[in-house]
């Protein structure tokens, strides 16, 4: 896999790059973003490559439209806080594909950025239609996949497009493969992981994987209750289960629980957090996972590391993204990151390891 700066800068320039990035962020009703965070992230790729000339061409995706339009999943608005977060035009065309949408390309000048509309209103888009990705591949001469939170699909923008055009990996992409592998395969001891949620089938069997690996595994929400439910802990292992809850459904850690996983999150040197701890979309049962999130960000000497959409979503609401090392975009891409090492979608750009060599 070649990352986009690790080639010559003349690589870039005068040439029209297709860039999939990951947009999909929460709309309201008429499709203006309620949130900004992986808008935000995958801005560092977009400016290195416009700023070295590129005619950078977005790819992305917004909800679940199923191959047609839908109007509040449109990109416009998308296009339009890219461009106010970038303080920059960005160009957006309610094309996916077609003449017109060649026409604009053509006409593209050095620098320019331009968001085609959402993927998923073209048919072809999840059946990773090497069709479809042949037509994308014709506006531009290099693609980079910049989305790593849906590089665990099989989508034509992600998988089939790299057949058609020397591909690359985005910044972001290096970022979080480079930040996971340093935090999965060496953490600094003491090391804590702390696992919630209520992805529980998909969870559960990492909990296994995170007590191999760390010193110290805090697990809660309702992949802890059904942890509980199905195992018994033995003393002596490095797996903390809640002791005791909020309430009698167990919504949330009670407050014994939330006092045990401070103790040891507050002498860890690195943190790994993936999942709530209660149910946070109703309160009071988001209090376990504000004790826990606000414990990690106070500990300065932690390396501190977190991921998952509910994970994200309380840190951007309730704490302050800077007091963490790192924030994944990932949501299942990063669960599937962890269980593999890899992701389907970058499989397919390390097939070949020097893209420039049919160029």
């Amino acid at each position: 896999m070649t990352y986009v700066d690790n080639v010559p800068d003349t690589t870039w320039k005068n040439t029209p790059v297709l860039v999939r990035v990951d947009v999909n962020e929460p709309v309201d009703e008429y499709g203006v973003p309620q949130s900004t965070f992986r808008i935000e992230r995958s801005i560092p790729t977009i400016a290195y490559l416009a700023e070295r000339g590129a005619k950078v061409i977005l790819l992305a995706h917004l909800g679940k439209p199923e191959g047609k339009p839908v109007s509040k999943l449109t990109l416009r608005h998308i296009a339009q806080e890219l461009g106010h977060q970038m303080k920059r035009d960005v160009s957006f065309t309610s094309n996916v594909y077609g003449d017109e949408l060649d026409n604009h390309v053509q006409e593209m000048t050095e620098g320019e950025i331009l968001m085609l509309e959402n993927t998923r209103f073209a048919p072809g888009e999840t059946n990773n239609s090497d069709q479809l990705a042949d037509a994308w591949a014709g506006y531009g001469k290099r693609y980079v996949n910049n989305a790593f939170a849906t590089s665990h699909r099989e989508h034509a923008s992600l998988a089939a497009i790299t057949q058609f055009v020397p591909s690359y990996a985005g910044l972001l992409v290096k970022e979080e493969v480079h930040t996971l592998d340093r935090v999965l395969e060496e953490p600094p001891s003491p090391s804590v992981a702390i696992m919630g949620g209520a992805k529980v089938e998909t969870k559960l069997p990492l909990v296994s994987f995170f007590a191999e690996r760390f010193d110290y595994v805090l697990v809660g929400g309702l992949v802890g209750n059904t942890y509980l439910d199905r195992n018994t802990r033995e003393p002596g292992s490095n797996i903390y289960l809640p002791t005791d809850f909020a309430d009698e459904e167990r919504l949330d850690i009670g407050e014994e629980t939330i006092e045990k996983f401070q103790s040891i999150i507050r002498k860890a040197s690195c943190v790994f957090w993936n999942g709530p701890m209660g149910k946070i979309e109703e309160s009071p049962f988001d209090h376990g996972t504000k004790q826990i999130m606000n414990t990690i960000m106070a500990n300065e000497d932690c390396y501190a590391v977190a991921g998952g959409g509910e994970t994200a979503y309380s840190i951007e609401r309730w704490g302050d993204r800077g007091e963490f090392d790192f924030v994944s975009t990932g949501g299942g891409a990063l669960l599937r990151y962890i269980q593999d090492g890899t992701l389907p979608a970058l499989e397919w750009l390390s097939k070949e390891s020097d893209p420039e060599q049919n160029v």
